[in-house]
């Protein structure tokens, strides 16, 4: 399954729970507003999720503007550990294992 939300468009996945999507693997939210770990924290419940695309998210969008998207990538790893890509770009071993330590 795959789900595309874009322009601003309500997040439905968020809203009426994950749980109604289980076999959701690919996920492009950018250019939402999503804005809090509480949001990115109703996916985990997607065990099969490995593609997420959060770009220009008010929470992607406050890292990049402090030039800290390594510790938000490290941090939405650590949330969602099946993630093989997030913003376009794989998920690589450091990043794993700076997530697993981060616990």
């Amino acid at each position: 399954f795959r789900y595309f939300f874009r322009f601003g468009l309500p997040l439905l996945i968020l809203q009426v729970g994950a749980d109604k999507a289980p076999n959701l693997r690919v996920l492009y939210a950018s250019n939402n507003k999503i804005a809090g770990w509480n949001e990115i924290d109703r996916l985990a419940s997607l065990a099969r999720l490995e593609d997420l695309l959060l770009v220009g998210n008010p929470i992607y969008n406050d890292y990049k503007d402090n030039n800290a998207l390594s510790e938000y990538r490290v941090e939405v790893i650590k949330r969602l550990p099946n993630l093989k890509k997030l913003d376009g770009i794989p998920v690589d071993v450091d990043e794993r294992e700076q997530a697993s330590l981060s616990k």
